[in-house]
């Protein structure tokens, strides 16, 4: 379930300056830079993760109650991660492949350039593996929930050291 929130947040994320037109947003918010606007589409796109990522967690507990509390916490924050550290791809990509588009409309209206979304998608799935492969070493082979949150921890702390060394030159 978290994997299909990571990418059910594609068609903004991925297409982040469709609303843009010609650098609208940047010059209503002026004097703020790109990197604090990219930054911000960054902050936004994550609250959307957390969004749709609470009821798959809610539908999961319903469904299998019980399990430690580090394991819940570690899933999600494994998707935090994947979304910090896509950030500044996706702004690179939504730049690089622009799409006017109705971000209010259903179905393909809505959608990012072809390549653009493709690109989310493989990123987002290989980014996904990393906090896949810390679950599987942390709680299956190591049997250990606070080791597998501290795995998850670290990951999101690389993934913000990617997004941070990331989002200028992806911004420019």
């Amino acid at each position: 379930g978290l994997i299909i929130s990571l990418l059910s947040i594609q068609p903004m994320f991925f297409n982040q300056f469709a609303s843009d037109r010609s650098g609208l947003t940047l010059l209503l918010l002026s004097p703020i830079r790109v990197e604090e606007l990219a930054v911000g589409k960054s902050i936004a796109a994550g609250i959307l993760y957390l969004m749709s990522a609470g009821p798959c967690v809610a539908a999961a507990l319903i469904v299998h109650p019980g399990g430690h509390p580090a394991l819940w916490v570690s899933a999600v924050l494994g998707g935090v991660g994947v979304v910090v550290a896509l950030s500044p791809m996706a702004a690179m990509l939504s730049a690089w492949f622009p799409r006017r588009s109705d971000l209010g409309e259903i179905g393909s209206a809505g959608n990012p350039h072809p390549l653009a979304g493709l690109g989310g998608a493989l990123l987002t799935l290989l980014f996904a593996l990393i906090p896949a492969a810390a679950n599987l070493v942390g709680w299956t082979i190591l049997g250990s929930p606070w080791l597998t949150l501290a795995m998850q921890l670290c990951w999101c702390g690389i993934a913000t050291t990617i997004a941070v060394v990331m989002t200028k030159p992806c911004a420019a």
